[in-house]
């Protein structure tokens, strides 16, 4: 209404014109909008005219509402539309244009993705709205998924590695891969393998005892009763934190005096039907460079001619010193030494030690 528009403009009649707070206000218009679900919403100053005498201005807002729409999702069959709701919905997109679309599929995808499809794909489309979204929309947004097989990581390779073994980098990229991977939650899939594997299971029987394995068939219902934390997660495609393993790799060669070192990937390798995933890492170690010696320059002026008051004893803070003649030569190891003799230097009575 035109109070509601006044209200979020904080502007009326005969008030000092001011283009930054009219332009503020407008976009607490176009924000309204949004979160009643007018997502084609465009508003702007049309124009500005001063009057005869140059002390009035009128101004001409543009507010076009445009019409309400919905979210709608087609083609998911393991995630339900309610579950890709809270990852994405009216009151998440920031409008129709191109880069606002592609954030809410890239959400989509995103959520997927974390569940184990890596394949997945999202298609939008504005379309009239059909039933029964069309109760209180004009419009609805469509997104097409189709997710693809679920792909879980059969394996991780690391070529290249020599001064390290290639077991050591490939447990510490599952270390890696396990903190940063984020807890899905409600968009981990139940997988009726495990459930199938954790009803068998009996902790009354002995360890000796065997029966056959019954088919076991579970209603939506009741897959949706059972704990999730008690189903075995199986290791799916992170992008990111499978990133973060090559880093964690980079960082251990170079702390190792491999200042060059640099490793290549993820890079993912699908099978045939999509779903498994080698992850293969290709590692380039370079030269190992060592620490061939140590020592101390004083550069004060004094030093010169040997007239400071207070001389440095430079063999006393060499010895404080971790770092030795053929140890690695590396980034933290050094800055860990300057910082140990500028805190010593300091402590010693010289407080802008440097």
């Amino acid at each position: 209404s035109r109070r509601e528009v006044e209200a979020l403009l904080r502007a009326q009649e005969c008030d000092p014109f001011d283009r930054a707070r009219l332009e503020a206000g407008l976009a607490r218009v176009r924000q309204l909008l949004l979160r009643r679900r007018h997502l084609g919403v465009t508003v702007g100053v049309r124009s500005v005219a001063n009057d005869a005498n140059g002390d009035q201005a009128d101004v001409t807002v543009d507010i076009q509402a445009g019409p309400r729409y919905r979210v709608r999702f087609v083609g998911n069959y393991l995630l339900s539309s309610a579950t890709l709701h809270t990852v994405l919905n009216e009151g998440k997109i920031e409008g129709l244009d191109p880069m606002a679309l592609a954030r809410s599929r890239a959400a989509l995808e995103s959520a997927y993705r974390l569940a184990g499809y890596a394949r997945v794909a999202v298609n939008v489309d504005d379309v009239p709205a059909r039933p029964p979204l069309d109760d209180d929309a004009e419009r609805e947004l469509r997104f097409i998924i189709a997710e693809g097989p679920r792909a879980e990581v059969s394996a991780v390779i690391v070529q290249g590695a020599q001064a390290r073994k290639a077991d050591e980098l490939i447990d510490e990229i599952w270390r890696t891969v396990e903190a940063e991977t984020p807890d899905v939650d409600l968009l981990q899939p139940v997988d009726t393998g495990d459930l199938a594997e954790l009803l068998e299971q009996d902790p009354d029987r002995t360890p000796t005892a065997r029966r056959q394995p019954r088919p076991v068939e579970l209603s939506d219902q009741r897959l949706e009763l059972l704990p999730r934390p008690m189903l075995r997660r199986k290791p799916i495609y992170v992008e990111r934190a499978f990133a973060e393993g090559a880093r964690r790799i980079t960082d251990l060669y170079r702390s190792d005096g491999f200042l060059d070192a640099t490793v290549q990937g993820p890079t993912p390798e699908f099978s045939a039907d999509g779903t498994s995933i080698k992850v293969r890492y290709l590692v380039r170690e370079g030269a190992r460079v060592t620490v061939a010696g140590v020592r101390f320059l004083d550069v004060r002026p004094c030093a010169a001619n040997a007239s400071c008051v207070a001389p440095l004893n430079l063999a006393t803070l060499l010895g404080q010193l971790t770092l030795e003649p053929g140890a690695p030569a590396s980034y933290a190891a050094i800055a860990d030494a300057r910082a140990t003799v500028e805190r010593n230097l300091q402590d010693s009575g010289h407080p802008f030690a440097r």
